[in-house]
């Protein structure tokens, strides 16, 4: 039997629940949202998963009369009967007292009739893969999300910790599975599986794709350019595609959330930013799959370790960003001279910059972007720098070298 880890958003989801009508839960297939609800919600909701094709034949020929037999109903897998939507609405619009979480693996958001259905009637929750963190059923960081509701910087306290090893967790990501998959082998067999029931099964529900050979090959690319500037050109040469065909197979896969665009931060004091967003993609460890690393060590000898280590811990920092209302935001910053921020988290006036290092060890030269950040944006009071090793430092008098291990915190 699976052993259940709740996760850091269930506190968040079940206010939503409670306030509105709808809720939609989306997130890729298999990072633990049908666990999650079954779970959390079992006693008081009634549970439909349209991937039972008896279920889903009834949804198709009456979906009114299943809805309304009960006030509470989770609807799993819903992009399977996106006709259902209206449904929802209209007895949601007849009963506000009525509750509904919906959940789906393809993005809902980009579904126009889901939108369409369901303005201001719903609430939206992504999970993603699992924190650190949450698979050690720690807590999150108390220090940083202080930081984000208030501006003010509290350094998190100096305790003895067991230091990570960064490889296999980075090598690892985050889904579900890895906690139950002890050896290397049988976590590259599952995720060649995951790979190959994406391409087959969830691909064909969402759009019409003209070569899974393609696709797959452009696959490798995007995750080849993991943490890098998103350049569909590029990309589109590069996979030997036309660039409509390169473009419409990107953003599926940003529909399905492998991937997810960092936009660039732009303020009207930043003249010469690139514009271009960055893309990251979803699990280190399925990029690293992609990228032909079947070990960590292989992995972090790599010429692609930093940049897998960059995306690692902004998956670390986006799901703390939607725990706080209103919702922290991810951006970048990049100038034209090359200068560059990994990454930037806003919340109203609140802007933190933060710098993302795979060494041990940081020193005060490498804290030149975050200088120059800071002098051009007032609203920023400080800047973060995280890194691999042990020991929380103060670099200047706004700059701190904060350890990966203070991403989570004990009990």
């Amino acid at each position: 039997m699976i052993h259940y880890i709740p996760r850091w958003c269930v506190s968040l989801l079940k206010t939503q629940v409670e306030e509105t009508p709808v809720v939609v839960l989306t997130g890729p297939r298999q990072v633990g949202k049908s666990t999650l609800l079954k779970h959390e919600f079992a006693d008081t909701f009634t549970y439909f998963n349209l991937d039972d094709l008896d279920i889903l034949s009834q949804f198709k020929r009456d979906a009114a009369s299943v809805l309304r037999s009960s006030n509470r109903i989770i609807i799993d897998e819903a992009q399977r009967s996106p006709e259902c939507f209206l449904t929802v609405k209209k007895l949601v619009d007849q009963d506000s007292g009525r509750r509904f979480i919906l959940s789906g693996s393809a993005n809902l958001l980009f579904m126009a009739q889901t939108g369409e259905s369901l303005a201001g009637r719903a609430q939206f929750l992504h999970l993603m893969p699992m924190t650190h963190g949450e698979m050690k059923q720690l807590a999150p960081p108390a220090w940083l999300l202080e930081l984000l509701e208030n501006g003010q910087f509290n350094a998190p306290a100096a305790t003895a910790k067991h230091k990570p090893i960064f490889e296999h967790e980075v090598w690892q990501g985050g889904m579900p599975v890895c906690l139950q998959q002890k050896k290397s082998e049988a976590l590259t067999r599952w995720r060649e599986g995951y790979i190959e029931s994406y391409l087959e099964r969830d691909l064909r529900q969402l759009s019409m794709i003209d070569s899974l050979v393609d696709f797959r090959r452009l696959m490798k690319l995007s995750a080849g350019r993991n943490a890098q500037l998103v350049n569909k050109s590029e990309v589109a040469r590069d996979a030997s595609l036309s660039q409509p065909t390169a473009h419409r197979y990107l953003n599926l896969l940003e529909i399905s959330e492998w991937i997810y665009s960092l936009p660039a931060f732009i303020s009207n004091r930043s003249q010469q930013v690139v514009k271009s967003p960055k893309q990251h993609w979803f699990d280190t460890g399925l990029a690293a799959h992609l990228q032909g690393h079947f070990s960590p060590p292989n992995l972090a000898t790599s010429r692609e370790w930093g940049a897998v280590w960059e995306t690692w811990i902004i998956n670390q920092i986006r799901p703390l960003c939607q725990l706080l209302t209103p919702r922290a935001e991810l951006f970048y910053w990049r100038l034209r001279s090359g200068t560059e921020i990994d990454a930037v988290i806003q919340r109203g006036s609140v802007l933190i910059p933060i710098e993302i290092k795979s060494a041990s060890s940081v020193h005060y030269r490498d804290t030149q972007g975050l200088q120059l950040f800071i002098e051009t944006h007032p609203p920023c009071s400080c800047g973060l720098v995280f890194y691999t090793g042990s020991t929380l430092q103060q670099l200047t008098d706004k700059i701190w070298a904060i350890p990966a291990h203070d991403l989570w915190e004990e009990k």
